[in-house]
This record gives C-alpha cells, sequence and structure tokens, in this order.
C-alpha cells in the first residue's frame, strides 16, 4: 500500500502532502512524525493536502488534521471524495479547514431532461433521486464551491434545503449534483388552485418566523443589509424617494444575526411530501427578518402574488410579540405601499 507522501516547495512556502489510501490509528503516529519532520524550523507555512487517494479516514486521522490545522497558517484539503467530504462535515473539519470536493467530469443532459431555467443555471433529470444544476459558462468553480458550501452551511442549521452531493464539470461548465426535487413550487401551486392556498401560506409563515430565529455564524453568509445597501447605491430604477427609504431602513435594521432567505418568492419555495422547501439559495444572508419580509413583499408585489402577500403576512405577524409587530408593519406599509399602490 502506497504511504502519505510530503514534501516541501521553498519557493511558495508550501508544504504539500498527497495522503494515502487510509489514514487511520495504524498510520497517525508515523504520519505525525512526517509532518513534524516537515514542519520544523518552518513557520507560516501553508499546508495543501491533496486527497486524491483517500478512500477512508478514522477518527485518529481527523485528530491529525485537526491538530496541523493549529499549527500552520493556512491549510486546504483538495480533490476530496463525497464520502470523505461528509465525514470531515460531520466532525466539524469543514469549519475550520478549506476542503474541496473531488471533481468529476460529466456529459451535457438532453435538452428533454430540462426540468426548469434559473437566472445563473440550468436543471436537469440526471441518475435517479438526483438532478444536476449545470451553471453558465461565467460562473466560476470558486463560485460554484461556495454554493455548494453554502448549501452544506444552512442545512447543518435546519433550514430545508434540498441536499448538494457533488460537484461536476460539463465541458466548460461546472455543476452540482443535487438530491431530485420532488414536488411543485408555490408558483405553480398558486397558479393551479389560488383560492386553495390558505394551508401552505400558514405553512410557509410558520416556517419563516422559525428560520427568523436561527441565530447564524459569520463564516459563510453574507450581512443582508450591507448588501442591501450595495444594491440600492447600484439599482438606479427604483424611485428617488422609495430609494431613500430603503435605505433608511437598511441602515436601521443592520447588524442583525439571524437566518435571512434573501429570496422569498413563491418560486423559490417547493412543497414535497416532507413539507416546504427553499430551492435558491443564493441570496441567503444574516441580518434582522424586517429585511427578509421587505425584499419578499417587493418580490411578491412585482410577481402579480400581492394577494398571497397580505395573507402570508397576516399570518407571520399572528407570531410576532405586540411590539415586533408594531415595529413591522410601520416599516412594511413605509416601504412597501407607498411604492405599489
Amino acid at each position: 500500500m502506497e504511504e502519505t507522501e510530503i514534501r516541501w516547495e521553498e519557493k511558495d512556502h508550501v508544504l504539500y502532502a498527497l495522503f494515502a489510501e487510509r489514514v487511520d490509528a495504524s498510520s497517525r503516529q508515523e504520519l505525525e512524525e512526517k509532518f513534524s519532520k516537515a514542519l520544523e524550523g518552518r513557520e507560516n507555512v501553508t499546508i495543501l493536502i491533496d486527497a486524491e487517494r483517500l478512500s477512508y479516514i478514522s477518527s485518529a486521522g481527523i485528530r491529525v488534521l485537526v491538530g496541523l490545522s493549529k499549527v500552520c497558517r493556512d491549510m486546504r484539503i483538495v480533490h476530496v471524495s463525497q464520502d470523505i467530504y461528509d465525514t470531515l462535515a460531520l466532525t466539524g473539519v469543514t469549519e475550520i479547514i478549506s476542503v474541496e470536493r473531488r471533481i468529476r467530469t460529466i456529459d451535457i443532459p438532453s435538452t428533454d431532461l430540462l426540468i426548469r431555467k434559473e437566472p445563473d443555471g440550468d436543471f436537469y433529470r440526471w441518475e435517479e433521486d438526483q438532478a444536476v444544476k449545470i451553471f453558465h459558462a461565467d460562473v466560476s468553480l470558486e463560485e460554484v464551491q461556495q454554493k455548494c458550501e453554502l448549501t452544506d452551511y444552512v442545512r447543518s442549521y435546519g433550514v430545508p434545503a434540498i441536499p448538494a452531493y457533488e460537484i461536476v464539470s460539463c465541458g466548460e461548465k461546472t455543476g452540482i449534483i443535487y438530491e431530485y426535487p420532488y414536488g411543485k413550487t408555490l408558483a405553480e401551486l398558486w397558479q393551479i388552485r389560488p383560492d386553495r392556498m390558505q394551508e401552505e401560506i400558514e405553512m410557509l409563515a410558520d416556517l419563516m418566523h422559525t428560520l427568523h430565529h436561527y441565530v447564524i455564524g459569520e463564516r459563510v453568509l453574507p450581512d443582508a443589509a450591507e448588501r442591501m445597501l450595495s444594491e440600492l447605491e447600484e439599482n438606479s430604477s427604483i424611485p428617488e424617494g422609495q430609494q431613500k427609504k430603503l435605505t433608511e431602513m437598511a441602515r436601521e435594521h443592520s447588524g442583525g444575526d439571524t437566518f435571512v432567505y434573501g429570496n422569498l418568492r413563491l418560486g423559490n419555495i417547493m412543497l414535497d411530501d416532507e413539507g416546504l422547501v427553499l430551492l435558491d439559495l443564493s441570496r441567503c444572508g444574516r441580518g434582522d427578518a424586517l429585511l427578509d419580509l421587505q425584499a419578499a413583499a417587493s418580490a411578491m408585489y412585482a410577481e402579480g402574488h400581492g394577494t398571497f402577500w397580505t395573507k402570508f403576512f397576516a399570518r407571520y405577524a399572528e407570531l410576532m410579540d405586540p411590539e415586533e409587530r408594531a415595529i413591522a408593519e410601520t416599516a412594511l406599509d413605509h416601504t412597501i405601499k407607498p411604492w405599489w399602490e
């Protein structure tokens, strides 16, 4: 069996390691000795571990990784299989070390497998119980990796999102394999039976009220207020008076640390056998729930779903305490109704 190989690159100040097929208790001591010798007398070292051959890592191997992360400036593990990634994520390693999945190549799916088109790519039916989203060519591999990490991150907090399995290469484009999204979006259901949606409306209001109380860390999710302010500066299509009100709202309600979906519109919510699922996580952030509600109201009114919004917020408001409700109603009246009525 091949052993782990370690070499030092003076030019880049990087310690490279190509892991063996197994890293477990039997190889832990030898591995620690190799790294200790390679790091001796060196400071501010970056460690890059290639896990292309790695098919098994035990708790002993994970302890080696955690120990290395404490003595280096930066550390990355690349070419990780999905099984190994799942193990590292489950044990919290992905929270402290940058871990990049292995990328396999697939053929471009045929057009008859197309499920839906999205602004940044297309969803296709893939293998049994799976779907693949092929991103447009201008979406970089780094951006796709961030989307995959984002999905894993928010799901770890209990946010109902479709599991992302692996990153794939498709010609000049990159994609993500997901669990197949069975069910219909609320936009589809609203079109079919708008008068029989009260149960789904209440489900969504209850879900969002719960998610808006999830305290989110800063590692992955951006600040929702900062993003809103940045976008307002760049958007010249919003009337000046309305832009001023939205800017005041973003500044007044900045600094929150709870989950903000940022993309709450009927086409982004799916109902399946297990309940509601958030489909597009690209605008997730952390901040004040009011920012999420304001964006949702604007989107729903713009897409002709104002009636849905009214019923949704009526249920959401029932779940708020009186002071919260008064603040929300005033803020939303101030920033939405003058624009749309």
